[in-house]
Order: structure tokens, then C-alpha cells, then sequence
């Protein structure tokens, strides 16, 4: 691989890197909301997991990168607060793998209404 190569591999990394961190710190601050959140709060945090879960590339973001975050936004917390953490992030990987197949879905049913 070329020093060049190299650099632009590294580059790639360290932005993705930034990248997770961002997503996790809007996570992470959502997250210590949803317990004392109330409707308009929740209304709000799940807006913010359905644009994540909308945003290319996570339903393939590696389980181990995943836990690598929960474990960075649970730290020092209670392994019940990590389990929350873990759905929430799961919910928003599940929907993002699930998305292609309901959009599918949608523009099938729309495309019968029109006929």
C-alpha cells in the first residue's frame, strides 16, 4: 500500500471516528433524557433515532464498533442504563436494516393505489 493510500485510509478512519463519536454524544445526551422525558421529550429523542436510523451506512456500522460506543456512553453507569443504551441503539440498526424493505413496501402500495 502507498504512502499515499495509507494516509487516505488513515484520513477515512479518523472521520469516521469523529463521525461515531458525534452520533454517540447526541445518543448519550438523549439518552440520560429519556428517563424523566416527558411526551414532547420522547417525541423528540425518537425523531432524533429515526434520522439515525436513516443515515446511510448504519444498519452495516460492526456489532464490535457498536459496543465499543455503548460501552463508552455507559461508563460508570448501571448495567441496567447500558441495557437501555443497547436497545435504543439496536431499535435504531434494526429500523435502518429494515428501511429498504418498507420504503419497498410503500412505493408497491402506492403503485397499486395509482393502477
Amino acid at each position: 500500500m502507498s504512502g499515499q493510500a495509507r494516509t487516505e485510509e488513515r484520513t477515512a478512519i479518523n472521520e469516521e471516528r469523529v463521525a461515531i463519536q458525534a452520533v454517540a454524544a447526541v445518543l448519550g445526551d438523549s439518552l440520560k433524557k429519556v428517563a424523566s422525558a416527558d411526551e414532547s421529550q420522547q417525541i423528540a429523542i425518537l425523531g432524533t433515532a429515526a434520522i439515525v436510523a436513516c443515515l446511510p451506512g448504519v444498519a452495516d456500522i460492526p456489532r464490535e464498533r457498536l459496543a465499543a460506543v455503548i460501552g463508552i456512553l455507559s461508563q460508570g453507569r448501571s448495567e441496567e442504563f447500558r441495557k437501555r443504551i443497547a436497545q435504543f441503539i439496536g431499535m435504531s440498526v434494526t429500523v435502518s436494516a429494515r428501511l429498504p424493505e418498507i420504503v419497498a413496501q410503500q412505493k408497491a402500495a402506492r403503485a397499486k393505489k395509482k393502477n
